[in-house]
């Protein structure tokens, strides 16, 4: 039996978002970025007229309180909830992470006694959002023309993983939603699930005493309808979330805090770039979160549902030397609203070839066809054969990819024959095929296939027999 297709894709592309694995390479998004973080507390005032203050965190050129901010563009943004009488500072070395890779995160304070309303508590999530929209227009704000406004997400901890979950049910402008072991809450977080309209991954412990996902998180990420990931920590606890231990905290299951750590914060930092950034429509950065790249890591277990499909004609395919290779297929679409896709094929990481389609209406099927790369050597550096990526990238929300396995075959034009060899064998098939003599069985001549052995072909021919392709 031959190699599964992840590996045989994996090997050919050399892939892998942010952990150490066979097909390892790219942003090592569980490392630090290449920025500092800053730290300011602010103060957000309520529609009502009340407030609470927040943590904001930042990309910065050094690391402290009111540091100065890193030059570059707008930042995209998260607003974070905390857990159940889980102050912020638990959460910092989290926040600091998501700044090092160039994302602003807020973190507001509130609901942080014993008696939280976790309706207030989501509705501040997303008036921190209003907040930031708020300074990026003010010209007296460190953060004036700082804010990326069409980028946010909401993401949280426990009471406020289940907050981020109501949140972003209420709030169109949230693009993506990452709930750490998020907690069910009044109202209910598992029926808010079914309101979602942004791609949801949920980060979740398999051995999880406080808030279980099998009662939590798995049956929120059961009712979202559209993209969503389901990501699970092996011996990954509710408390190795946080920075430091609590009093009513449970203990490790086997996964150390480090470990549990690192691992939670390349997921999210993955999840956030591919939505929020000009990544997402990037060669690179999907692999590890939609593609064959898997999560990097075999203690995380991953179920996840792109709410599309995409198939190809064929399993393998013949291309010529020179002139690409013709690839074509479906995009289905499974989700609960229309989208168009842009179909993308890739090849050592490289794009060759893509094509946009759609929009596609739920439950609807839509062709592709496209012509993919000229020269064999683009793709991963075999001459004969190469497996390839072809995915079907959501513009519905930017960043969701189903993707579909090729195997790449290439014919040397200068190899008429196909004996595999380059020799004058081949100069008197070709010239008979030039000549109208007729070609032999299984002989290819009309390189360029416009259904005449021409002048065209001719030079096709010269120039590889030359090159000896």
């Amino acid at each position: 039996m031959g190699r599964s297709w992840p590996f045989a894709v994996c090997v050919a592309l050399a892939v892998g978002a942010f952990a150490p694995s066979a097909c390892a390479s790219g942003p090592d998004y569980s490392a630090p970025g290449p920025y500092e973080a800053g730290r300011r507390v602010v103060t957000v005032t309520r529609a009502d007229g009340s407030s609470f203050t927040a943590e904001v965190v930042y990309p910065a050129v050094s690391r402290g309180d009111n540091a100065p901010m890193a030059p570059g563009g707008a930042w995209p943004s998260v607003s974070f909830g905390h857990g159940f009488v889980t102050p912020v500072s638990q959460y910092r070395g989290t926040l600091e992470h998501l700044a090092s890779w160039g994302f602003l995160a807020i973190a507001s304070t509130s609901e942080g006694g014993f008696f939280p309303s976790h309706a207030r508590f989501a509705s501040d999530l997303s008036r921190c959002l209003t907040w930031l929209e708020d300074r990026h227009a003010d010209p007296g704000s460190f953060l004036f023309g700082r804010v990326d406004v069409g980028a946010f997400a909401v993401s949280g901890h426990s009471m406020g993983g289940g907050a981020s979950i109501l949140s972003a049910a209420s709030d169109g402008r949230v693009r993506a939603v990452v709930p750490l072991a998020p907690a069910e809450t009044n109202p209910s977080a598992v029926g808010a699930s079914a309101g979602l309209s942004a791609p949801v991954l949920m980060i979740c412990g398999d051995a999880d005493a406080i808030v279980p996902t099998g009662t939590n998180g798995a049956r929120m990420y059961g009712a979202t309808p559209r993209a969503r990931r389901l990501a699970s920590l092996a011996g990954g606890f509710h408390c190795g979330f946080i920075d430091g231990g609590m009093i009513g905290c449970d203990a490790s299951g086997g996964m150390t805090r480090a470990d549990q750590l690192r691992l939670t914060r390349g997921l999210m930092t993955a999840w956030l770039t591919v939505y929020l950034t000009d990544e997402g429509a990037g060669a690179m950065a999907w692999l590890g979160v939609w593609g064959p790249g898997g999560a990097g890591d075999p203690r995380v277990s991953v179920q996840r549902d792109a709410r599309a499909e995409v198939t190809t004609a064929e399993g393998e395919v013949e291309g010529t030397w020179g002139r690409g290779v013709e690839l074509s297929g479906e995009v289905l679409n499974t989700g609960p609203v229309a989208s168009g896709y842009e179909v993308v094929v890739q090849a050592g990481g490289v794009v060759v070839g893509s094509a946009v389609v759609g929009p596609v209406a739920p439950g609807g099927a839509a062709p592709w066809v496209l012509r993919a790369g000229s020269d064999g050597v683009t793709w991963a550096g075999n001459p004969t054969a190469a497996g390839v990526v072809v995915s079907a990238r959501s513009l519905a929300d930017g960043g969701t990819r189903a993707w579909a396995g090729v195997m790449v075959s290439w014919f040397c034009p200068a190899d008429v024959n196909r004996d595999g060899f380059i020799d004058f064998f081949d100069v008197d098939v070709f010239v008979s095929c030039f000549e109208g003599e007729g070609c032999g069985e299984g002989v290819v001549a009309d390189f360029n296939g416009d259904g005449f052995v021409d002048f065209f072909d001719l030079d096709a021919f010269a120039g590889a027999f030359g090159a000896g392709c």
